[in-house]
């Protein structure tokens, strides 16, 4: 869901960005999540197909110095997905503008946490190397082409075995002793 999410605000500023007539020099996007920001970091990583995708889309049109951390407790988005009662006027604050340090200089923000010198490999994402023993088995179709040139010939072997098999499978009754010598 996280992932989801920044990918949201990555499609929202892009379009943002392509509306406005006066083009911003950058743009920063925040989240509370620091695996979402070990993904875009890691980006050379192989992942599941879902976080590959979505990753790749972030990645085409953005930085990952663009993309920084914003603590849970400071999140206006937390704000309304969590609840909010109506007497909690920093909660109802905070979601109308915004974090406090937003209206500080840039140097004052929140620590990053996105450099690749704070990034452990996320382990759990990334796809697993397959392990494994497959086990060819030659079935009786498989010893039959290499003693048979012509298709038709192989065809109607085949056919005569799967008619041989069919009637030996129907037959309701018992076959007799005369059945067999006659």
């Amino acid at each position: 869901m996280e992932l989801q999410a920044a990918l949201v605000a990555f499609r929202l500023g892009t379009k943002i960005k392509r509306e406005l007539t006066i083009k911003p020099t950058t743009a920063t996007y925040w989240t509370d999540s620091t695996t979402v920001l070990h993904w875009l970091v890691a980006s050379g990583k192989r992942y599941h197909t879902f976080v590959a995708n979505r990753i790749g889309e972030i990645l085409e049109g953005s930085d990952p110095k663009q993309w920084r951390y914003v603590p849970s407790k400071q999140n206006p988005a937390d704000v309304c997905s969590r609840g909010m009662k109506t007497d909690v006027r920093d909660a109802y604050r905070r979601w109308l503008e915004g974090p406090e340090f937003l209206g500080k200089e840039t140097n004052e923000w929140p620590v990053q946490c996105n450099d690749k010198s704070t990034i452990s490999a996320q382990a759990e994402e990334l796809l697993p190397k397959w392990a494994g023993h497959i086990n060819c088995t030659k079935g009786p179709v498989d010893e039959l082409i290499p003693r048979i040139s012509d298709i038709r010939t192989l065809r109607r072997i085949i056919a005569y075995a799967n008619r041989f098999i069919k009637n030996c499978r129907s037959r309701s009754h018992k076959v007799t002793l005369d059945q067999l010598t006659n």
